[in-house]
């Protein structure tokens, strides 16, 4: 796999992560040279997940400028929309320890967004798993959020009318 730096005592640390439209993040990044980096954790502002390898230059203070995604993890993301309270409830606890047991990751981000890791062939099940909980528990987000994600909907699909509505499942990328 061209992401794996071959060197096992490579460790990662935390840098900022500088986008050239503007913004920045903290993001926990394994060198792995030349530029490359694979990302420990989900940036919110690059479209660039857990395990993605991505190229950034160097620059003044310690800081990095995103240039692209040049692999993207072989696991599955689906990004939730939970309440606090709800992802530190016991019954989706039980389903994140699964998500480690079969070899996935998970980061809760934000107040409520839940990024879930997932390998290819477990996706559809702790998806499967995930859905009733979030049911019950449905948030409304802003469109404005969901433009923000690149998801942007004109038609919610709790509702099927127009709105600002979105899915309590933003997205999920394969």
């Amino acid at each position: 796999m061209a992401a794996d730096s071959g060197d096992l005592h490579t460790a990662a640390v935390w840098r900022k992560l500088l986008r050239a439209r503007g913004g920045y993040e903290k993001l926990l990044l394994t060198p792995l040279g030349g530029n490359l980096f694979r990302l420990e954790n989900s940036s919110l502002l690059t479209g660039a997940f857990y395990r993605d390898v991505i190229r950034a230059t160097e620059t003044e203070f310690d800081a990095l400028l995103f240039v692209e995604i040049t692999e993207r993890s072989c696991l599955v993301t689906s990004l939730w929309v939970l309440s606090p309270e709800l992802i530190r409830s016991d019954a989706v606890q039980a389903i994140l320890k699964q998500v480690k047991d079969v070899g996935g990751h998970w980061e809760h981000q934000l107040r409520g967004w839940l990024f879930v890791h997932t390998p290819p062939m477990r996706a559809k099940e702790i998806d499967e798993k995930i859905r009733p909980i979030s049911a019950l528990h449905r948030l409304v987000v802003k469109e404005a959020d969901a433009a923000w994600l690149g998801q942007r909907r004109s038609e919610s699909p709790q509702t099927g009318r127009g709105g600002p509505g979105v899915p309590t499942r933003l997205m999920r990328r394969r």
